[in-house]
């Protein structure tokens, strides 16, 4: 009988959420957030990623919130989509671990000479010059992100604005430093963050 009346709750809840119902919202995400939270960190092994990863779902659920067809039960289709979306983190990052170990190979391979060492040192010069110049916020979201290795929750909290300004603000540097900077630069760049 409780799973009758716990799926019966999903259904009034998915209709309400259908219909732009922000409290329907509230009360999905009160209920299931730390639960996914722990789904997520039960595959990541990061807390800071699984806040990030079950955040984003619930934006997702709000934003197709109209178009939301769940077959099975709400929980379900939560823990399906924290599972799809940590999935896809851990092979995000396998791709960026596989291009800086590439890098580092490529450059192991080479024997650097005094020469080649300054021009490293330049090119190094030149990207913090050129990071220097932008704007002060956005510079620190950049710092915090590629440098201390902050999330984009923990930089959003940290700053006290949205995780879509942080996306915005490292979006926008990136676009900027790619004007400023030579192909080469940009293709380190590319390899160490892309």
């Amino acid at each position: 009988m409780e799973n009758q009346a716990t799926r019966f709750q999903e259904i009034v809840l998915v209709r309400a959420l259908k219909e732009d119902d922000e409290h329907a919202f509230r009360m999905v995400y009160d209920a299931y957030f730390e639960r996914l939270v722990r789904h997520a960190y039960s595959l990541l092994h990061d807390e800071s990623r699984s806040y990030d990863i079950v955040q984003d779902v619930f934006l997702d659920l709000w934003n197709r919130r109209q178009i939301l067809e769940v077959k099975r039960s709400l929980a379900a289709y939560l823990h399906s989509a924290v599972r799809h979306a940590a999935l896809n983190d851990i092979k995000r990052l396998k791709v960026h671990s596989s291009k800086l170990d590439a890098l580092v190979h490529l450059l192991a391979g080479f024997d650097v000479a005094a020469d080649e060492r300054v021009q490293l040192k330049q090119l190094e010069e030149g990207y913090r010059q050129e990071v220097a110049k932008l704007p002060k916020k956005m510079r620190s979201v950049l710092l915090m992100s590629r440098e201390e290795g902050l999330s984009h929750h923990e930089i959003a909290e940290r700053m006290g604005i949205s995780k879509a300004t942080v996306k915005t603000h490292i979006n926008n540097a990136l676009h900027i430093l790619r004007h400023k900077l030579s192909s080469f630069s940009m293709l380190l760049l590319y390899l160490l963050f892309g």
